[in-house]
């Protein structure tokens, strides 16, 4: 026995019509091509002093020496990658790249957090 709710009748199917399927795809990719915005710089600079202070931190860690300088330099990307953000948002006519500046802010972010807690177990490890 064949349910009828699940029967597809032929004069319940509309014709497709190509030349509307063509029109919107042209459409489509005409909006794609209007995008003149700009990458927002400071996002790729707070990207790159991130990881710039990241391999800094691990290759100072290594050798045994204070991770000031490289802190200094992953807070930097951080702040970098914020006040990109921040531009971004105000202005989206005319900046993009909000996942450099949200990879710049959240990669670093925790980055920083992991270091402050090695730090952290080193100064305990010290004190007893």
């Amino acid at each position: 026995m064949i349910n009828q709710s699940l029967v597809i009748k032929p004069d319940s199917i509309s014709p497709v019509n190509q030349d509307s399927i063509v029109h919107d795809y042209q459409k489509a990719e005409a909006v794609e091509d209007e995008d003149n915005r700009k990458i927002e710089p400071f996002g790729v600079l707070g990207l790159g002093l991130g990881v710039a202070g990241v391999i800094a931190t691990i290759l100072i860690l290594d050798a045994g020496g204070v991770i000031v300088l490289p802190l200094l330099v992953i807070l930097a990307g951080m702040g970098l990658g914020i006040f990109s953000l921040i531009r971004i948002r105000k202005n989206k006519k005319k900046w993009k790249g909000k996942g450099f500046a949200i990879a710049a802010t959240s990669i670093v972010g925790i980055v920083l957090a992991a270091a402050m807690l090695f730090a952290i177990i080193l100064a305990s490890a010290d004190l007893s």
